[in-house]
C-alpha cells in the first residue's frame, strides 16, 4: 500500500492540545494521531449504542413497511385471481356449479404453482406466504 503525504497548517493552541493528547493516549507521533483521527472521521462508529439502535429501528420500520405493502399486494393479487377464474358471463346457468368447482380447482392449482416458484426465495416471502395461506384455510 502506498502512502500519501499531506501538508496542512494548524494553530499553535491546537498543536499543543494534540501533543498533550498524544502523551496521555501514548500515541508515539503526530502522523499516527492524524491517521487515527481521519479513520475515525470517515468510518461510522458502530460502538455507539444509540446509533446502532437508530439504525436497527430504521431497518425495522422499512421491513415493516415492506411487509405491509407485500401483504396488500398479496390480498389484491388473490382477490384478482379468484374473481378472474370465477367470473365468466358466458356460462349457462345449468353449468354454473361445475364452473365454480372448476374455478376453485384452477385457483388452487395456480396458487400451488405460485408457492412452488417462491420455494427458494428469502424467508420473508416464505413467512408472508405461510401467513397468508393460513388465513385462507
Amino acid at each position: 500500500m502506498q502512502s500519501v503525504q499531506h501538508n496542512f497548517k494548524i494553530s499553535n493552541e491546537l498543536d499543543k492540545e494534540i501533543r498533550e493528547y498524544c502523551k496521555i493516549q501514548k500515541i508515539e507521533n503526530l502522523s499516527e494521531f492524524f491517521r487515527r483521527a481521519a479513520v475515525k472521521e470517515v468510518t461510522p462508529d458502530t460502538s455507539d449504542a444509540l446509533l446502532t439502535f437508530e439504525s436497527l429501528k430504521d431497518l425495522h420500520d422499512k421491513m415493516h413497511r415492506l411487509e405491509s405493502e407485500l401483504s396488500v399486494f398479496f390480498h389484491l393479487f388473490c382477490f384478482y385471481v379468484k374473481h378472474f377464474f370465477v367470473y365468466n358471463p358466458e356460462i349457462p346457468p345449468a353449468n354454473l356449479q361445475g364452473a365454480a368447482l372448476s374455478a376453485k380447482q384452477r385457483y388452487d392449482e395456480m396458487f400451488s404453482e405460485f408457492k412452488r416458484t417462491f420455494a427458494d426465495s428469502p424467508s420473508i416471502f416464505h413467512s408472508m406466504l405461510a401467513d397468508y395461506f393460513e388465513e385462507r384455510d
